[in-house]
């Protein structure tokens, strides 16, 4: 899964499609990557929050949740269960661990809630 945001806006690929997005179109706007979220010596709450939770599996749709969550986060600080199954709907993930990717999205809701 291509997953990036742009000024707060997620931009994702069609299934079986590469990123269609073009170069004009995001020119002077600002782009985020999973590599832009956070760094291994002061990692995201949402990086944080998928250790300490455990959340990941294999990897294959980690981009894609972190990202999701993210912008689900930005707009919602305090999402329900409802909500981020909802935001995370078109992410596919086959190893099972949508109960502590919950998890780990509502923790991080938590630890960015009590910087603020």
């Amino acid at each position: 899964m291509c997953e990036c945001v742009g000024s707060g806006a997620r931009s994702r690929r069609p299934r079986g499609a590469s990123l269609l997005q073009s170069s004009p179109d995001v020119a002077n706007k600002n782009i985020q990557t999973l590599d832009g979220l956070g760094t291994a010596n002061t990692p995201h709450p949402l990086q944080a929050a998928f250790v300490e939770e455990q959340a990941a599996q294999c990897g294959y749709c980690m981009n894609g949740i972190l990202m999701t969550a993210t912008v689900l986060l930005d707009k919602n600080p305090n999402p329900s269960d409802a909500e981020i199954k909802r935001a995370l709907d078109q992410v596919l993930c086959r190893c099972g661990s949508h109960l502590r990717v919950i998890r780990a999205i509502k923790h991080a809701a938590r630890t960015i809630q009590a910087r603020a």
